[in-house]
């Protein structure tokens, strides 16, 4: 298995095959969000206020969608516990 990188050392694709002078046969490692190779090894190229960004971003985001789904949980509850109060109020009508 081959790694093309650009001119700037930025990962490009997997190749089968070796393409040209930008190719090496060293895998990037996992979890890199921008590998970068430096002719020896591979590197993230994301900066650390790139990284934090990105994970602040992420966070925000799910957490805005818990305190939706939260929102529509408490409303289900109100409109069930509702129901519940109507339902006990005929009972006790009938008695």
């Amino acid at each position: 298995m081959y790694y093309e990188y650009d001119e700037n050392g930025y990962f490009i694709q997997q190749l089968n095959y070796f393409k040209n002078e930008r190719v090496t046969n060293i895998p990037p490692p996992d979890g890199l969000f921008k590998p970068c190779f430096d002719g020896v090894k591979w590197f993230d190229a994301l900066s650390e206020e790139e990284k934090n960004d990105r994970y602040t971003s992420e966070e925000k985001s799910d957490i805005d969608i818990l305190k939706e789904e939260n929102e529509q949980l408490k409303k289900q509850n109100l409109d069930t516990m509702s129901a519940l109060a109507d339902v006990y109020e005929m009972i006790l009508n009938l008695n």
